[in-house]
């Protein structure tokens, strides 16, 4: 891993894109920022706080939750990404991961407007590393979207090659 990349982690649905972060994330010696969904009904982890909020909602439905497809997702928890991606984006972390970027951001719902902040900052701070994930068949159309051009592409695999 070179500091101050941007790398993609990308790969299909259900590949363990995110159990490797995890476990990735675990083994390191630094202070790492961002967030980590995880688990079956994902769950929010945010790496900072080590707070875990519910992303996927199966009970307790809310009329301001966010449906996609056959999923409805707790709209408390993208403002809590929304607010961690911009408060990173002010005071940015040595490391940071943020999983995932997804369909909602494509058509500008989701994380959007934290994720644009974030971005942007990326791209003045040279000494940040950042860690996408990404799906494998959004993976150009996310990289066109947000300019994402320079990043690295890597699959778990490489991820654990980094260990």
């Amino acid at each position: 891993m070179k500091k101050g990349s941007t790398y993609i982690l990308t790969g299909p649905v259900g590949s363990g894109k995110s159990t490797a972060l995890q476990q990735w994330v675990q083994k390191q010696q630094k202070e790492i920022a961002g967030f980590l969904h995880l688990g079956q009904p994902k769950k929010l982890h945010l790496l900072s706080s080590q707070e875990s909020i519910e992303l996927e909602k199966n009970l307790d439905l809310d009329t301001s939750d966010i449906l996609v497809g056959k999923y409805r997702f707790s709209s408390m928890a993208f403002k809590k990404m929304n607010d961690t991606l911009l408060e990173l984006a002010k005071w940015p972390s040595e490391m940071m991961v943020i999983d995932e970027i997804g369909k909602l951001e494509l058509k500008e719902k989701g994380i959007f407007p934290g994720l644009l902040s974030f971005i942007d900052s990326i791209q003045e701070h040279t000494t940040q590393t950042s860690i996408f994930v990404v799906r494998d068949y959004l993976l150009e159309e996310v990289i066109e979207k947000f300019g994402l051009h320079d990043a690295v592409v890597i699959d778990k695999q490489e991820l654990h090659d980094w260990e």
